[in-house]
C-alpha cells in the first residue's frame, strides 16, 4: 500500500522533464560504446557535448536545477579529469573536429592545438627511429673486402658523386609540419550517418599525401574510446564458465573467452599441413566429437 501511494504521488511533469533530459546523453554512450569504429576521436567531444546539455537557462525545475548540476560536477570531476593528450590527438585527426571549434575559450583551443603537435612531433620522431632501425637491419654490416676493392679502383669517389645527387631531404619536423598544412586545407564530408565509420577509409585514401599523419591516426584510432565493449567481453566469461567459475583460473577463463569468439566469428586458423590433413582425413572416424564451446 505504502509504494501504491508513492508511485501515485510521483510528479509525472517533473518524471517527463528528468526523461527528456537524460535521453540526450544516450546517443552519445551508445556511440562511444561502438566496438566496429573508432571511437577514440569523440571522447573529448563528447565531454562538451554532455555539458552543454547541462547548461542552466534560469527556467528549471528546483530538482532539475540540482540534477544539472550534480551532472556538471560529475563530468569535470571524473569525465573531464581522464582525458589526456591523447584523445586530443584523435580528436584532432577527425577531419570534422581539427580545428576544435567547439572549444569556446580562444586561449585554451590554442593552447590544445599547440599541445597537439607537440605531441605528434614526437610520434613522428618515434617513428623516423623505427624508420632508422628498420632501414639499418637491412643494410649489410660486412661487405665483401674483394667487392669493396673492385667498387673503390672503379671510381673512388662514387659514394660523394651518389651523396651530392640526392635531393635533399626534409627532417622529420619539417615533413609533418607539411603534412599538417596540407591536411588543414582538405575537405571533407559529414553527410554520413556515422562520421566515425568514414574516419579510416579518409586516411586510407589520403596515405600517399599524408603518409606520416596516417600512420599516426591508424596507430591511435584503433584504440577504443570506452571500455563497454572489454567489460561486456569479461560478462561474456563469467557466463561462459558458470558453474565452474570458482574453480577457473584467470588463464582458463580468457582462454575460453577466445575459443569462443574464434568459434562463433569462424575464426579458426589454419595452420596444418598437408600431411595433417590427409592424416586427419584418414582418421576421421576414429576422432572424438569436440566438445559446443558456445555452451560451455
Amino acid at each position: 500500500m505504502f509504494e501504491e501511494n508513492r508511485i501515485l504521488s510521483i510528479n509525472k511533469n517533473l518524471l517527463v522533464s528528468i526523461v527528456d533530459l537524460m535521453k540526450q546523453f544516450v546517443p552519445i554512450f551508445d556511440a562511444l560504446e561502438f566496438s566496429t569504429v573508432p571511437t577514440i576521436h569523440i571522447v573529448v567531444p563528447s565531454y562538451y557535448a554532455m555539458i552543454a546539455m547541462v547548461q542552466l537557462d534560469g527556467q528549471e525545475r528546483p530538482a532539475i536545477k540540482i540534477l544539472k548540476e550534480n551532472i556538471q560536477n560529475t563530468l569535470d570531476t571524473k569525465y573531464w579529469e581522464s582525458i589526456m593528450q591523447i584523445h586530443w590527438i584523435a580528436t584532432y585527426l577527425d577531419p570534422s573536429f581539427r580545428e576544435l571549434s567547439f572549444v569556446t575559450d580562444k586561449a585554451y583551443r590554442t593552447t590544445q592545438l599547440k599541445s597537439i603537435k607537440e605531441g605528434l612531433i614526437i610520434m613522428a620522431t618515434d617513428i623516423e627511429h623505427e624508420r632508422k632501425d628498420h632501414n639499418d637491419s637491412l643494410i649489410d654490416p660486412q661487405p665483401s673486402i674483394k667487392k669493396s676493392r673492385i667498387e673503390g679502383s672503379a671510381d673512388p669517389f662514387a659514394q660523394l658523386r651518389a651523396v651530392s645527387s640526392e635531393p635533399t631531404k626534409l627532417s622529420i619536423k619539417d615533413e609533418l609540419f607539411a603534412e599538417l598544412s596540407h591536411y588543414s586545407k582538405l575537405s571533407y564530408s559529414t553527410t554520413s550517418k556515422n562520421p566515425s565509420s568514414l574516419l579510416l577509409d579518409f586516411w586510407r585514401t589520403n596515405e600517399q599525401r599524408l603518409p606520416l599523419l596516417s600512420t599516426i591516426a591508424k596507430r591511435i584510432l584503433v584504440i577504443q574510446g570506452s571500455s563497454a565493449e572489454s567489460e561486456r567481453h569479461f560478462s561474456a566469461g563469467g557466463a561462459i564458465v558458470a558453474e565452474n567459475r570458482n574453480r577457473a583460473s584467470a588463464s582458463t577463463v580468457e582462454s575460453l573467452v577466445v575459443l569462443r569468439e574464434c568459434f562463433i566469428n569462424d575464426q579458426w586458423p589454419d595452420s596444418s599441413t598437408e600431411s595433417d590433413k590427409s592424416k586427419s582425413q584418414t582418421d576421421d572416424n576414429n576422432t572424438t566429437s569436440t566438445p559446443d564451446i558456445v555452451s560451455l
